[in-house]
């Protein structure tokens, strides 16, 4: 394999964490040298390119962008480079994302069997047909950073706010409609966080027609919605910045019902604001 200095890869980017430099810096420069016809474009999107990544609590969201489906020796070749990413990088544990092509950023793709490799949470998850959602697509094209290849601007990425908006009533009346119906995940400290920070960038969304960081989401709730739920909002925030700081509730148990209540409570109030059911 030819070799491939990191570095005239992905150059130095200031937005990009210290601590993921040198597992993106690996990443794109052994994908590239492995598969130099092949790989047109390497993007991050999601918390990174909001500028919004949490050690812990973050994912590193990445699209790669191909000219053609891969071969088998090709998919064997991109195995391996994800396996010595895993071996070496302990950040890789929080590395997901999807190979596509520009055809699928478009929305000109006219061939939907082909197929390409997907990864989650550093985990090789098959060969799905390549579509990117709209929250993801809508990110990288404001927001994404490019490690290889041409600007985001310049891909012709076809997403707009009709298709922002029915991910998001998708997440409201799918999604999380059918979590409410469970109260027992929202038991454990990762699953608070993640719902109520969720729901407060969701509303942003709506309200503001942009997509901001999970945290962003939280203050913008605090600002919006009455008092009652300010101690839920706050220990979501809590848990998500890790502080350490002690939690206000006394227990697990009564803390997941009130999270419960909330994604009640933020569905109505997002389908009676924002006219959702209409």
């Amino acid at each position: 394999m030819k070799k491939m200095n990191a570095w005239g890869v992905l150059s130095l980017i200031s937005r990009i964490p210290n601590e993921l430099q040198p597992l993106l810096q690996d990443y794109a420069a052994g994908i590239c040298s492995a598969l130099p016809d092949v790989i047109s474009g390497i993007y991050l999107q999601g918390s990174i390119a909001l500028d919004g990544f949490i050690p812990g609590r973050s994912d590193i969201d990445f699209i790669t962008v191909i000219s053609r489906q891969l071969l088998e020796e090709e998919l064997r070749e991109l195995h391996a480079i994800h396996e010595q990413l895993k071996a070496k990088h302990s950040c890789y544990s929080v590395m997901e994302g999807q190979y596509t092509t520009s055809a699928h950023l478009s929305h000109s793709i006219q061939t939907p069997m082909i197929q390409f490799p997907k990864y989650f949470y550093g985990e090789y998850k098959g060969l799905t047909n390549g579509n990117i959602d709209s929250t993801s697509l809508w990110i990288l094209k404001n927001h994404g950073i490019t490690l290889h290849g041409a600007k985001p601007q310049h891909l012709l990425i076809d997403v707009d706010w009709p298709d922002l908006l029915i991910a998001m009533k998708y997440n409201l009346h799918k999604y999380w409609t059918e979590k409410a119906g469970h109260y027992e995940s929202f038991v454990q400290d990762h699953w608070v966080d993640d719902t109520v920070l969720t729901l407060g960038r969701i509303m942003y969304t709506l309200e503001h027609k942009q997509i901001v960081t999970k945290d962003q989401g939280g203050l913008f709730l605090l600002q919006l919605v009455s008092d009652e739920w300010h101690p839920l909002i706050q220990e979501a925030i809590r848990i998500r910045r890790g502080d350490g700081s002690p939690s206000v509730f006394v227990s697990n148990k009564e803390r997941a019902i009130q999270t419960q209540s909330f994604v009640n409570y933020m569905i109505h109030i997002c389908n009676e604001t924002y006219k959702l059911l209409d």
